[in-house]
């Protein structure tokens, strides 16, 4: 999250830095015509049809249209439903947020955590 952030100290594009990655083949990340992505990573593989804002998106994850993903972490595989709702949270791995789901809370000082468990 902190790469979000323009005053951040982390610059990923300072040659002195190095960067040691494990990159999967797949797809590049698909934008559909009517998301909006703003202040957001979105990684290879992601599928974005809703809308995202100050989030970071994990490889291969799907958010679906109408959803929203706000100021959180969206780990690799992870699908946010239809017109579901994400706030302030980490999705981990692989989850699935049902369609029409509402995650969290912009005005809670605490971060929701949702694991496969919680499904």
């Amino acid at each position: 999250m902190d790469l979000l952030n323009a005053n951040s100290e982390l610059d990923l594009g300072d040659n002195s830095w190095k960067i040691y990655t494990e990159d999967i083949n797949t797809l590049p990340q698909y934008i559909g015509a009517d998301a909006h992505v703003e202040n957001s990573y979105v990684t290879q593989g992601s599928v974005v049809l809703g809308d995202i804002k100050n989030s970071v998106l994990g490889t291969n994850c799907t958010i679906e249209e109408r959803a929203k993903v706000v100021d959180s972490v969206i780990m690799p595989g992870a699908v946010v439903g239809e017109g579901a709702k994400v706030t302030r949270c980490i999705v981990a791995d692989d989850v699935v947020v049902p369609a029409g789901a509402v995650l969290g809370s912009a005005d809670s000082e605490h971060i929701k955590l949702v694991a496969k468990e919680a499904e």
